[in-house]
């Protein structure tokens, strides 16, 4: 992802590069399939994991690099 590329992108394509951002991370699209297994009622993914994700993409870093936990609303 390069983020000069997105600077000024309409918010239908920051939510299109997010989703493809997320749906391309394994240990992202695990959490979710294990969050959907348990049936939480309206669960999201959030926090530091999807804020991280996103800054690790952008400056070429490892895609858990910072992450300590992975956050579960519901």
């Amino acid at each position: 992802m390069n983020p000069y590329r997105l600077a000024d992108a309409p918010e239908a394509a920051l939510r299109a590069e997010l989703a493809r951002l997320i749906r391309a991370t394994p240990f992202l699209m695990d959490t979710l399939s294990r969050a959907r297994a348990m049936g939480l009622p309206d669960c999201w993914l959030v926090s530091g994991a999807i804020y991280n994700r996103v800054w690790n993409a952008l400056t070429g870093r490892d895609a858990r690099h910072g992450i300590k936990d992975i956050d579960l609303f519901y």
